[in-house]
Formats: structure tokens, sequence, C-alpha cells
């Protein structure tokens, strides 16, 4: 017998075309399903219908069936019977999941004691334990943090721990190691593997890394366009595929034997384009009665000449980020220096000339936290030339900025609409899109 049946579901929204069509699968009792597809293939549409999570104005039909229960249409009061219990789920934006306001430890013990899983004079032990768990460094402060002061692979592991607090029958996991370095990747997938070993826990795993499912997926379902090209076991899928849609996407995975794309630099004698020198950078532990400070960046020095791509790998937590955000002038930095094309820079951005903030820019590791929710996708692109360009006339902006979207990949139809209307992949786009609209040295 199913644990999960979900037969013909769609979901489409008023005045659009369809997002879900017609999907139908089963996940039996410890079982793992993958569900694969390009970003904006409805795969998070069907992971959130399952929990009844969608929109307001979303149209669905169908059934979804778990056990004996029909949770499609089901009142709030019955799916809060199997939300976090029963089913687990593992959101896509750690930020957009977590509450700002409350520390992540709050967070994780109110799920426990909400539904009732344990009680309070046990919670906040079984949080450490599950942040222990789940790999994080010092689980006593990161459980007396907030969200903001988590990297994004810190806050990544919080909300997977959160998922499993339950010990739920099913897990249903949305890109749940995309933030994550390789290290961590394989702890987190170690851990779902031991989960679903010792208590039949079946998942729902929803990613674009065809590694992962390949290690991890007993089948797997290939979407596009809201639609199902192909399923089956993920080995069969793999040796055999049949849809041209699915040879596309095997075609395009990452191999690490495949030759490399790179253009090799020539390690010519160039003037760097940026050059960091000795640059440091530190927060003040915000603790009540200590002035301590946490270090993010030991001094650190590198530079970056013409055409050259440099690579910064480390595991969550060990400073890339804030080492970017230090280089770039977004936060103040302990000391160094950073040279731009042979000129010494302000440290903080808002002194810096403005034609250099335009020839230095970034994308952010969080698209959805870096766009602006009350602007449309036309708007955001476009807005770096209307304010390093304002000579230029409106449609000349629209026409650059509809032709970046096409190549970053996305249709011209997204021009209008919101952030929260894209999928995450495609919101990552559309910051691409605006980073790479001025042609930044």
């Amino acid at each position: 017998m199913s644990l999960l049946d979900v037969r013909k579901l769609n979901v489409r929204y008023p005045g659009e075309a369809p997002v879900v069509c017609d999907v139908s699968f089963s996940v039996a009792p410890g079982e793992a399903v993958g569900l694969v597809g390009e970003s904006g293939s409805g795969k998070t549409q069907t992971a959130m219908a399952l929990l009844g999570l969608l929109p307001a104005n979303a149209e669905v039909s169908g059934s979804i069936r778990f056990g004996n229960i029909e949770l499609l249409g089901a009142k709030p009061s019955v799916l809060n019977q199997y939300r976090a219990r029963r089913i687990g789920m593992v959101f896509q934006d750690p930020n957009a999941a977590l509450n700002p306001y409350v520390r992540i430890g709050d967070q994780m013990r109110r799920i426990l004691l909400a539904h009732r899983i344990c009680a309070a004079r046990e919670a906040k032990q079984r949080t450490l334990d599950m942040l222990r768990k789940v790999g994080l460094p010092d689980p006593e402060r990161q459980y007396r943090s907030y969200p903001h002061q988590l990297s994004g692979g810190m806050r990544q592991r919080a909300l997977i721990g959160a998922a499993l607090l339950g010990e739920p029958e099913l897990l249903v996991a949305d890109e749940p190691t995309t933030a994550l370095d390789v290290t961590v990747q394989a702890q987190i997938l170690k851990l779902l593997g031991e989960l679903r070993g010792q208590s039949d826990t079946a998942m729902v795993l929803i990613t674009h890394d065809l590694a992962v499912v390949a290690g991890n997926c007993d089948r797997m379902l290939v979407m596009q366009d809201g639609e199902v090209l192909e399923s089956g076991t993920t080995h069969e899928v793999f040796d055999a595929p049949k849809s041209d849609g699915t040879k596309k996407l095997l075609a395009a995975a990452i191999r690490i034997d495949a030759p490399s794309a790179a253009v090799p630099f020539d390690g010519a004698d160039k003037r760097a384009v940026i050059a960091i020198d000795g640059v440091a950078v530190s927060f003040r532990d915000r603790r009540a009665g200590t002035d301590r400070r946490l270090r993010a960046v030991r001094p650190l020095s590198l530079a970056v000449s013409p055409g050259e791509t440099v690579a910064l790998v480390g595991e969550s937590g060990s400073g890339k980020t804030s080492l970017a955000r230090a280089v770039l002038g977004l936060i103040p930095k302990d000391g160094g220096t950073v040279t731009f094309l042979g000129r010494r820079l302000a440290a903080l951005v808002q002194s810096r000339p403005h034609e250099t903030r335009r020839e230095l820019q970034m994308v952010f590791q969080d698209p959805l936290a870096s766009l602006n929710p009350a602007m449309r996708v036309g708007d955001i692109v476009g807005e770096p030339i209307r304010i390093h360009e304002p000579s230029k006339r409106t449609d000349e902006r629209r026409a650059e900025a509809q032709d970046m979207l096409v190549r970053v990949g996305l249709d011209s139809e997204l021009y209008g609409r919101y952030p929260h209307e894209l999928s995450g992949g495609q919101a990552q786009r559309v910051a691409i899109a605006r980073s790479l609209v001025l042609k930044p040295k």
C-alpha cells in the first residue's frame, strides 16, 4: 500500500497557463522518489500542494491521499495534524521559511511544543541534539542565534533539522542541499539515509542535482512545463532515457571527467582588476556583557587579473560571503586594503565613486532576499541602467533588460512578474541578469 498517492494533480492561477498538469505518482513507506526538472517546471508547486501550502488564489484539482486520508481540500485543522508530525517539509528558501525575529532554537522548540511531540522540559535538549545531528559547528551558539547571524548553509541545516524534529513518516525536501558545501551535503544525505533505514521514513526529494538523485532515490520523475516527461526507477531513467527533455537534462549534467570548458588563463603580467591585501572581517558578539568579536575572515590576500576566474571554496560558515561583502564595501572590514584597477577603494560602498560601483557587481546567494518584492522583474533588471545611465530612454532600458533576461534563459513573459511569482531558479537568473546588465569589469 502507498503511503502517499497523488493522482491527476493540476495547479493553475487565474489568467495564467497551468503550472502543474495531470501529475500522478505514489510513494511507498521507506521509498525515496526524486522530482527532477529545470527551474519553473512545477516541482515546488507540486510539493507545496502536498501540504496545502499554495496561495489562496491557486486553483487545484485532483487527489492527494496520505494513507486513507484525502488531503486535497482538507480543512487547516486536519492538515495541521499531518504537517511536521507525519509529513515534514524542507523549504527551498531558508530565509523565507525562518522567522527573522525569533531565535533558531525557539523556532525549533515551538514545533515540538505546538505538535506535542515532547514535554517542555525535553524540548531544548532535543533541539540541541538535532542541531548537532545536522552538523552545525556550535549548537549552543546557533541555538541562541537569529537567522541573519548564520551563513546560508547554516540556515539550511537548521531548516532541515526543524523538518526532522517530529520524526515524520514522509519528508518532502525541496532542494535541501543546494546551499551546502560538499562535505556538509554528504553529511546531510547520510543523515537522511539513516533516517529512512531506522524508521522507514519515505522521502520526496526535489532537486536539479542529478548526482543527488542518482545516489539517494529509488525512483524518479522528470518534469517539464508542469508535466511529467517520464518516470521509472532511477537506474532505468539514467541508463535509457526515453524523452528528449530527459536526454537534454542528463547531457547538461556536470561530469568531473568531462573536458573543461573554461578558457585557461594565460598568466600574462596584467594589472589586477581587483587586489585584496590583508583583508579581515569580524563581528561583535552581541551577547550582553561581552566585547568579544567573532572572526569571520582572518587577514587574506589575493588578486584577480583581467579575464581570470578565481574560485573561493570552503564549508558553510568559513567566511566566503563575508569576504565578498567586505570587498564590495557592503560590510566594514577590520583591516587591509582593496584596490580596483590600481586605485585604492574606500572601505564602504557609499563612499566609493559612482562609476566604481557600476564596475563591481555581486550575485547574492539568496535571490529572493536580494530582489525587491514590490518591483516587477523588468524594473529590477532595468533599475541599474536607470541609475547609471539616466539619459537612456524607457524603451531603450526595456530592450536591454529584456535582452539580458533572454540571455540568462528566461522568457520575455516573465518581464511583468513579481519575484514571489518565480521559482527559485528563475529568481536566481533574474539576480544574475541584474548584475550583468551593466557589463561590470
